[in-house]
């Protein structure tokens, strides 16, 4: 029996609701000035620099990923009868890894851009710039305090 109230509904929205949340943070962030020729400069450099790695990375996890994936299929799909013989733990397994390359390309797009807007943002306003210090003293107190 299905239940409206369960597991099946409420992670799907969740997912859904978590995804509008991160299209309009990065929208926000977007809207922001990048800042003068030489921030842009190096913004694309940087920029650059992270493609780089995520090449490298995404050619890496492919191919441990698909290895992964032939072993799953074999020890979980292959004699499997249930769902008409479906391969879901191996392919389920290929979904979460595209997704997570995904995510990664996202992230890093957007946190480049976001560093590029906030240090323009930090030399305009002191108030940004004291927050902002602030806010990295505040991290660094708390992670030795915790440590």
């Amino acid at each position: 029996m299905f239940n409206p109230f369960g597991l099946e509904i409420i992670v799907p929205i969740s997912g859904v609701v978590a995804l509008l949340f991160a299209l309009y943070l990065a929208w926000q962030i977007n809207k922001e000035s990048p800042g003068t020729d030489k921030m842009l400069e190096i913004y694309e450099a940087i920029r650059q620099g992270s493609k780089a790695y995520l090449s490298r990375q995404t050619k890496t996890i492919a191919l441990i990923s698909i290895v992964l994936t032939v072993i799953l299929y074999f020890v979980f799909d292959y004699n499997n009868s249930s769902y008409n013989s479906l391969p879901l733990t191996s392919s389920a397994f290929l979904i979460g890894a595209v997704c997570s390359l995904l995510a990664g390309y996202v992230g890093m797009d957007v946190a480049t851009k976001a560093n590029a807007r906030t240090t323009f943002a930090a030399q305009k306003s002191s108030k940004i710039k004291i927050n902002l210090e602030k806010g990295v003293y505040f991290k660094i107190k708390k992670h030795c305090l915790l440590h």
